[in-house]
């Protein structure tokens, strides 16, 4: 999910689609039987780019990144991250059952309406999000974005120049949390992932 609005600028927004272009290139597999990626980008209101089940291949999806068009306007982040969870989670765009939703927000500015309640409420059901700030992000905001712990799951640097710096970090975090949240069980020729076999089996307490 990144920023089109106003402050950003179109040499700042090219960067932010190189950046996106330079993390994408390096995931292994892309597509239904990989990594699914969706973008959306967002001022006033979102816009998705892409779902998750437009590209099955890797070429496909880094010719899309390098056609994505600057937006501008203002700094909603909460609308943008309400929008993501709505209209680009679900099954109908490609999400698929069991696999862990991984949500990056990169924006350079505060929002102009309030990220926490949505924030909050896909934290709970299990979302993994990640937040990059740069410039006159504020720092706070990106932590109640963002999964805890905050060191792994938020990142600030002063400009997109700086941006290849965690670059790596990121890539790993990501990965890592994509694996690691609920690694899949196969059963009966099925994978189901493990902790809702847990669950399946009384094994998980529901609260």
């Amino acid at each position: 999910l990144v920023d089109g609005s106003w402050s950003i600028g179109d040499d700042n927004f090219m960067k932010i689609t190189h950046f996106l272009y330079s993390t994408m290139g390096s995931l292994d597999q892309i597509g239904p039987d990989g990594t699914q990626v969706a973008v959306a980008q967002f001022s006033d209101d979102a816009r998705t780019e892409f779902q998750l089940s437009s590209h099955g291949n890797k070429e496909a999806l880094l010719e899309a990144i390098q056609k994505i068009q600057y937006k501008g306007g203002n700094t909603k982040t909460g609308r943008a991250i309400k929008h993501v969870k709505e209209s680009i989670y679900t099954p109908a765009a490609g999400a698929r059952r069991g696999v862990p939703k991984v949500l990056v927000v990169l924006t350079d500015g505060r929002s102009q309406d309030d990220v926490n309640k949505v924030s909050k409420e896909m934290q709970m059901e299990g979302y993994i999000i990640f937040a990059i700030g740069f410039a006159d992000a504020d720092y706070g905001e990106l932590v109640n974005i963002a999964s805890k712990p905050s060191d792994r799951h938020v990142f600030f640097v002063d400009d997109l120049d700086a941006v290849k710096k965690i670059e790596e970090q990121l890539i790993t975090f990501v990965c890592e949390a994509a694996t690691a949240t609920c690694p899949s069980v196969v059963m009966g020729g099925n994978t189901m992932a493990g902790f809702r076999m847990m669950e399946k089996f009384g094994l998980v307490e529901k609260e």
